[in-house]
């Protein structure tokens, strides 16, 4: 068995020297990349929102949006029934097939 401790002659040869150079890799530019676009970020905006001033807790309940809302109304106003029975078509009925 060798011994642990004295080195394996055709294992420890120097590695050679490589024969060719990389190229060296060159950054992008940090502010824009060539196939972006710069496009506004709305959080740099410096005008107000546009809800600002219409509402807030101490004017009492928020006022009702125009229109029906997401949700069915809780107060509706009562509809008629529908007849179950459908009108009669006007005219003489079509003969019955007879067997």
């Amino acid at each position: 068995m060798p011994d642990p401790k004295q080195p394996v002659p055709d294992r420890d040869r120097p590695m050679p020297s490589p024969t060719w150079k990389p190229e060296p890799i060159e950054e992008p530019k940090p502010d824009v990349l060539p196939d972006e676009v710069p496009v506004p970020n709305p959080d740099e905006n410096n005008e107000p929102p546009l809800h600002t001033g219409t509402w807030h807790a101490g004017n009492g309940p928020r006022p009702t949006p125009p229109g029906p809302g997401p949700f069915p109304d809780p107060n509706p106003v009562p509809q008629p029934a529908p007849d179950p029975q459908p009108a009669p078509a006007p005219g003489p009925a079509p003969p019955r097939p007879t067997m």
